[in-house]
């Protein structure tokens, strides 16, 4: 059976879950491990490729910082996990370094 905007019925009898979420930033690779992780139980904003992204919460966490205070979103890739207690929203983006898009002051703790 088919409702009216063409999804299969079954589809639709999933019993619904809590969902986690979390954001996982990678330097050069999705292939490398991320240089931050960060988990929430709401959802992040949305992300898309060009974004800029301050790092000033986890700068000591990059391999080299030599200067970049501001990054660019070059890639993402969103996974969906379904797990028996939960579903898990997971959002890779892969940065590159950008020049501050908007002159703004530096964050007041660097």
């Amino acid at each position: 059976m088919i409702d009216p905007i063409g999804i299969p019925k079954h589809s639709m009898n999933i019993p619904a879950q809590p969902t986690e979420y979390c954001l996982e930033i990678y330097e050069s690779s999705f292939v490398n491990t991320p240089v931050q992780t960060i988990n929430s139980k709401t959802p992040f904003l949305a992300i898309s490729i060009g974004d800029y992204v301050d790092p000033a919460i986890w700068r000591e966490q990059l391999a080299d910082d030599a200067g970049r205070n501001w990054f660019r979103v070059r890639d993402l890739v969103h996974r969906v996990h379904r797990l028996k207690s939960h579903n898990t929203h997971q959002i890779g983006i892969l940065i590159e370094a950008a020049d501050n898009p908007m002159h703004w002051p530096e964050h007041p703790n660097q």
